[in-house]
């Protein structure tokens, strides 16, 4: 069907979209637009999913008892956006000084209530589009010893500011952005920290990280043995007789809670959702049934337009998805060649500078009226992967952030 065909001449479906963060609020726009009827069903009394802050956290600091009292949110204080807010924004939603004073071209505001449902109802949708966001089930390393060590435990979803770690000796396990950012955090409080990770199995790769990073800060290798006296042994580096605390910040699983994953045919297990055709659609349900914004290491914003883009045409019969079996071909020869890369399955859904070219795919499925990422844009993104790129493998946090490229730091990323 031609993409300038009428709004009276498309399908015209019941949809529910899960959770009111970015995903499901761009979800629940771009189907509206399109004109389906929409309910979005949110858990929270606020909207904004994991961007809202809260001093509350989870009832288990380490997210393992599953009859925790949860807390959705994994915000901090301190806690900056690590991409350019000119590549964050949405395409006609700019993260602008005049957009966030009022005078955007989509001046929308979406809807918000204090009401609890009091009663449970059951409701039958044409399709369903989950958007309840991957930051909030703890994803934990093996910590030998944690269980009879006396010192704090927890996993960064519980990390709210560096305060209770003042003067205290602490450990960051996971140095990827969010490990070097919380150690950053924590060292302006703490006696010393100590960046633990796995990929660091020399003492070079531990001297390496000297005069790069706050003085107080130091590399370790991974923890292989933590004692009931307070001790902390490593991979790799001295020994520290008295810990007080860890914080794992080693990412998140998938979850679902409200699925029957099973009877759906799919599964989360080694840290990605499958079978998926492009990230998005399960092959057995088509358009009834897609996940937006599981892919990682990405700009979310822009690719959550275009993936909730698709999914409201495809439900109006403007776009169109190959057969079932040709979308589980593609599910499996995706993992065939991650296997043939070396890389595990959790990486199933990791994009970084590949995400142009899913942007590509998801633009051209939806149909020719729908722009492609704008070419200054594209650029911002290459230079920001450089300057990234450049802060991982040497150049350390506080050198990076003082020599950032020209355009990085207009930005003020």
């Amino acid at each position: 069907m031609p993409a300038s065909q009428s709004l009276e001449h498309k399908r015209r479906c019941r949809v529910a979209v899960i959770g009111a963060g970015a995903s499901g609020l761009v979800a629940a726009r771009e189907l509206r637009r399109e004109g389906h009827d929409v309910l979005v069903l949110e858990q929270q009394r606020q909207l904004g999913g994991t961007w809202v802050y809260t001093d509350e956290v989870d009832s288990d600091p380490l997210g393992q008892d599953s009859r925790r009292t949860r807390v959705h949110s994994s915000m901090y204080q301190g806690l900056t956006t690590n991409l350019p807010r000119e590549i964050m924004g949405f395409s006609d939603f700019p993260f602008s000084t005049a957009a966030m004073a009022g005078r955007s071209i989509d001046a929308r505001r979406y809807p918000c209530s204090d009401e609890v449902c009091s009663s449970m109802h059951e409701q039958q949708f044409d399709a369903v589009l989950l958007c309840n966001g991957h930051y909030s089930e703890p994803q934990l390393p093996q910590l030998p010893g944690a269980a009879g060590w006396p010192g704090q435990l927890l996993h960064s979803h519980s990390y709210r500011s560096a305060e209770r770690f003042k003067g205290q000796h602490v450990a960051v396990v996971g140095a990827s952005f969010s490990g070097q950012d919380v150690a950053r955090l924590v060292a302006a409080q703490a006696a010393r920290v100590y960046l633990c990770a796995r990929e660091w199995t020399t003492q070079q790769q531990l001297d390496k990280g000297r005069g790069s990073a706050p003085a107080n800060v130091e590399r370790r290798g991974m923890i292989s043995q933590l004692t009931a006296a307070g001790r902390a042994e490593f991979a790799v580096g001295e020994a520290v007789p008295q810990l007080d605390a860890v914080i794992c910040c080693t990412g998140y699983n998938y979850s679902f809670p409200f699925l029957d994953l099973q009877a759906l045919g799919l599964s989360t297990a080694q840290q990605h959702v499958a079978p998926l055709y492009q990230h998005v659609f399960a092959p057995g349900h088509g358009a009834g049934l897609a996940f937006i914004g599981l892919p990682w290491r990405v700009v979310p914003f822009p690719m959550f337009e275009l993936q909730a883009k698709l999914c409201a045409r495809l439900l109006s019969g403007r776009a169109s998805l190959p057969p079932a079996a040709e979308m589980a071909a593609w599910a499996q020869q995706h993992e065939e060649q991650l296997a043939g890369a070396g890389q595990p399955l959790s990486y199933s859904h990791y994009l970084d500078y590949k995400q142009l070219h899913y942007h590509a795919w998801l633009a051209s499925t939806c149909g020719r009226d729908v722009p492609r990422v704008p070419g200054w844009r594209a650029v911002i993104m290459h230079v920001y992967w450089l300057w990234r790129w450049l802060l991982v493998v040497g150049l350390g946090m506080e050198r990076a952030k003082g020599n950032k490229p020209a355009a990085a730091a207009a930005t003020g990323g």
